[in-house]
């Protein structure tokens, strides 16, 4: 009779518990790659938005904006030089 050579009891418990170790922890990676893509998208998304915010307020505070809008809605006119009075400043004493 030959003896077959067996693996020990103690070799197939490693050989498993590594197994699902690494199982394990390349899910957890996957996931958490998708996590960043996931903020990375939010941020992108956040930042084109912080943009388009940005010039619509650079744009409602225009100086021809805002002159246009006071001569059709308020009906107002350039003052004259006699209406214009300086307040605070360098006055001549």
């Amino acid at each position: 009779m030959t003896r077959v050579n067996r693996i020990p009891k103690w070799v197939w418990l490693f050989v498993i518990i590594f197994s699902v170790t690494t199982v394990w922890v390349r899910l957890a990676v996957v996931r958490l790659s998708y996590q960043v893509e996931q903020t990375n998208t939010m941020v992108s998304n956040a930042r084109r938005d912080l943009d388009r915010k940005t010039i619509e307020l650079e744009n409602l505070k225009s100086l021809e904006r805002l002159e246009i809008l006071a001569k059709k809605k308020f009906d107002l006119e350039r003052p004259t030089s006699d209406q214009i009075v300086v307040i605070g400043g360098n006055s001549e004493k």
